[in-house]
């Protein structure tokens, strides 16, 4: 299995979006997928609801070591008629541990062993399983840590501001840090530039300074702001199953970023 991780700390910067739609690519592909969503907003729930466990909620992959796996009940008849020929794929291969509000409460846990339960029980969907999506929010304390310390991979979905950019230093220095000392197998795939509006100034001159100044650590890729994506996730489907012309682009550019993950990690 592999775990992915898009992780920003700031809220409202595509970890969502890229989640449930990596869900989507992958089960179309046939790949059994587990998405795991930390951000106590429950977003990423919301927009999978239709898979979620019913067993398992997510501050149990911190606070114990599950014995079981998830288990859902999903009515075809209740999916959306958009989903169209892919909804049984959908069914089958999509699970979803919901978010919930213990997860407020884990810093006051011991750190020791709120990582050795995460890192257990991601070994053990690991069976199971063939690709892991997290939705970490804005994660920081224990949640962080123990994500980092066990995740093949790490993305940093960005917006084009000045405290984005101004963020970008911390969040190398945390990957280095993980990958160095505990988990040498992490993977850094970039900062994804997200709600991308060239038509501001703003955002196209903090383009060019990332470009200039720190262009190996880009991905080689980015995702415009478009509301065709706004609308799939608040309709519960992918982009690319909106029938709208103006999803054209959006649907590209997030199976663009599936295509490069799926490259990167050998996902076949």
């Amino acid at each position: 299995m592999k775990s992915i991780l898009f992780s920003t700390q700031k809220g409202g910067v595509g970890k969502t979006t890229c989640t449930v739609h990596g869900a989507y690519y992958f089960a179309e592909r046939k790949k059994k997928v587990i998405a795991i969503d930390v951000d106590i907003q429950g977003d990423t729930s919301y927009s999978l609801s239709y898979f979620k466990a019913y067993n398992i909620k997510a501050s149990d992959l911190f606070t114990k070591k599950i014995t079981e796996l998830p288990k859902k009940k999903v009515d075809l008849a209740e999916l959306p008629p958009e989903m169209g020929i892919n909804a049984e794929l959908y069914a089958e291969n999509i699970t979803v541990i919901p978010a919930d509000e213990l997860l407020v409460d884990l810093d006051q846990l011991d750190l020791n062993e709120v990582a050795t339960n995460f890192k257990s029980n991601i070994e053990f969907l690991s069976s199971e399983y063939d690709v892991c999506f997290i939705d970490s929010g804005a994660a920081v304390g224990h949640k962080i840590v123990a994500m980092m310390s066990v995740i093949d991979c790490l993305i940093s979905p960005i917006e084009l501001a000045k405290y984005s950019i101004n963020g970008i230093e911390r969040t190398v220095r945390t990957l280095s840090y993980f990958k160095n000392s505990i988990n040498p197998k992490l993977e850094f795939l970039g900062i994804l530039p997200f709600k991308v509006d060239f038509g501001k100034p703003r955002q196209k001159r903090n383009y060019e300074i990332l470009v200039n100044e720190v262009p190996e650590l880009l991905a080689p890729l980015k995702v415009h702001n478009r509301d065709a994506i706004g609308e799939a996730l608040e309709e519960k489907i992918p982009v690319w199953r909106v029938k709208k012309s103006a999803a054209r682009l959006a649907n590209q550019e997030m199976k663009a970023l599936y295509e490069y993950i799926s490259e990167k990690m050998n996902i076949e």
